[in-house]
């Protein structure tokens, strides 16, 4: 789901560790749910200073989860916090009858729990992020091809899948990795620009807030992708020093299937969710140990172009200020 007021966190509480989450009970065990099920849940907030919403709101977000996940086999899991006005509780118990287990109380267990039970990983997806001048740089980048034995890893280095430490370097395959840096910049200046502005305080902690991470700190690094023919990418978690992750997808022809976007995984590697590898759009999350994505091996017709967005810890040449 999308809309300027929703944004998909791995919890919304910021008090809550994922600690909490993993020793949390099955309150729902007497629901008859367990993690057999493929659960989705829903945590509904309320109205504060920032933002309000309405049943119009949430009628559209509704009717989104019944086409993508009840009418697909899942269960539903609604839960309230202390904000949820009651109209809008009411209205979620006559717009899903039966067909959702919904928590009318406040209750953190029940939330840890919800959370834990669910298979989806939700990630922000973007639409019309990039301009029309920085697809077109995207698209003209001359990314060195060479003949490559595809592993199943971007850095053709057969590098374990769990969240693990990485190679800045961008391994074995660092030779032919366009990473924007302050070498070949001027080759790029509506990249440029957009890399200034990931680097300015001001962004890094308003997009640090969004994922409950301290980018102050941090520094940007940027690649331009060319995915060639034969190109996978086995279900892995990024490298720790990616605090977050970001990959923007760039097919202003159409010419590339739309099935080419990344493939989402839940904790027992099954396969849950692909972004669309449509133009102009993408995705965030922050990076952890049961962020499981990929590329399952698909047709590429001529090369999948994107442009991948990381706040890293390890030193690049573009640094927040």
């Amino acid at each position: 789901m999308k809309g300027s007021n929703v944004l998909s966190t791995f919890g919304a509480l910021h008090y809550i560790t994922k600690e909490e989450i993993d020793n949390s009970g099955n309150f729902f065990s007497k629901y008859n749910l367990s993690e057999k099920d493929k659960i989705v849940s829903l945590i509904l907030g309320g109205p504060n200073r920032y933002y309000d919403f309405n049943e119009i709101d949430l009628g559209n977000i509704f009717f989104s989860i019944k086409d993508n996940f009840l009418d697909k086999g899942f269960k539903l899991i609604i839960v309230r916090s202390r904000r949820t006005p009651d109209n809008i509780i009411d209205f979620a118990k006559k717009f899903f009858l039966n067909s959702a287990v919904i928590i009318d109380f406040v209750s953190k267990e029940f939330y840890l729990s919800a959370l834990k039970l669910s298979k989806i990983i939700i990630v922000w997806e973007l639409t019309e992020p990039l301009t029309n001048q920085q697809i077109k740089e995207i698209c003209e980048a001359k990314v060195p091809e060479v003949k490559i034995d595809f592993d199943g890893t971007r850095a053709v280095d057969g590098g374990a899948g769990a969240y693990r430490a990485g190679d800045p370097t961008g391994g074995k395959a660092g030779k032919i990795r366009e990473f924007v840096t302050k070498d070949n910049y001027k080759d790029y200046p509506h990249l440029k620009k957009f890399i200034d502005e990931l680097c300015k305080l001001e962004t890094a902690k308003y997009i640090g807030s969004k994922i409950k991470k301290d980018l102050s700190k941090a520094y940007v690094r940027v690649e331009i992708i060319a995915d060639r023919v034969g190109f996978w990418l086995k279900p892995h978690c990024d490298i720790k020093e990616k605090l977050m992750s970001c990959l923007l997808f760039a097919n202003p022809d159409n010419y590339e299937s739309e099935e080419l976007g990344t493939d989402f995984y839940d904790k027992n590697l099954k396969l849950v969710k692909t972004v669309p590898y449509k133009n102009n759009y993408g995705y965030v999350f922050t990076s952890g140990p049961d962020t499981w994505h990929g590329l399952e091996k698909k047709e590429i017709k001529r090369d999948r172009r994107c442009l991948q967005v990381n706040y890293v810890t390890f030193e690049t040449d573009w640094k927040v200020n």
